[in-house]
């Protein structure tokens, strides 16, 4: 049962219920915690509950700098994060931030981390590292999302505001206007609604299309530059690609358009159909 007095004795670590700290606007509650009023450092054991603004994590120990850096554990860590609409959960998590910078606030998870805003979106990663007050995150070794019809796949996945990257992407796909592309690595921009503005992908490109009347078909090269404006997806290097019903296509240059959804080659281009004997 968590304590109810509200105590602390200057420069003394002393055990109480919870310890306020006002320049960060935050709080820790637990059944046993120690806090020391002249350095700030603190330890917690037993259903501790950190609180910052309106985001709160719980877990079974923590320790830190009330101020600056406090790391839970538990089995799971688990937490409403109110400024992005999210929940997670986690073996460690730790926060920090900067008392002099403004919506610095950041939120760093290890260990099986699964993060869940709304009912369908999702990201799942070994390690996660979000700012919650801007639109800033990385996610490391092995990562998989879903946010609002994109689908990605990843080793590494990296958002700082306008600026996107992914390495090592086995799929980032846009199951609305049902294509998909694959690469060693993507980066590029987006804007204030989360739709992607330009993207360049290099390396094993492989980009999967459908077209207007349903035949599927796949392009391949060394590098893919997409910009919204034009809705062309640009595809070079040893460009090539076949489609479903057997034909096969090569140029210099492989021109997807979004709009019409329609492949267009340019230089020294070959197409080939295959019939059935």
């Amino acid at each position: 049962m968590k304590k109810t007095a509200f105590v602390i004795f200057a420069a003394a670590a002393v055990c109480v219920a919870t310890v306020a700290f006002s320049q960060t606007n935050g709080s820790i509650e637990a059944e046993e915690l120690n806090y020391n009023i002249n350095t700030k450092a603190a330890s917690a054991v037993g259903s501790v509950v950190f609180t910052k603004g309106q985001d709160v994590l719980k877990g079974d120990r923590a320790e830190g700098f009330v101020d600056k850096q406090i790391t839970m554990y538990g089995n799971p860590v688990r937490g409403d994060i109110v400024s992005r609409n999210a929940t997670v959960s986690a073996s460690k998590a730790v926060w920090t931030a900067d008392p002099e910078v403004e919506n610095s606030d950041c939120v760093e998870a290890f260990g099986e981390v699964k993060i869940r805003q709304g009912k369908v979106n999702f990201l799942n990663a070994p390690e996660v590292k979000v700012i919650t007050g801007r639109k800033v995150y990385e996610a490391h070794g092995g990562v998989e999302l879903l946010y609002n019809n994109i689908y990605a796949k990843a080793a590494d996945l990296m958002r700082s505001g306008e600026d996107f990257r992914g390495i090592k992407v086995a799929k980032l796909e846009n199951r609305k206007e049902k294509y998909a592309i694959s690469a060693d690595e993507i980066y590029g921009k987006i804007n204030d609604k989360d739709e992607v503005q330009s993207a360049v992908a290099h390396g094993k490109v492989v980009f999967d299309h459908t077209d207007k009347k349903g035949v599927k078909g796949r392009l391949f090269g060394d590098k893919a530059v997409y910009d919204k404006k034009s809705g062309n997806l640009v595809v070079t290097g040893n460009a090539h690609g076949i489609r479903e019903d057997g034909k096969t296509i090569k140029a210099d240059m492989l021109v997807y358009n979004e709009i019409t959804k329609l492949v267009e080659a340019k230089g020294n281009s070959k197409i080939t159909f295959v019939t059935d004997k």
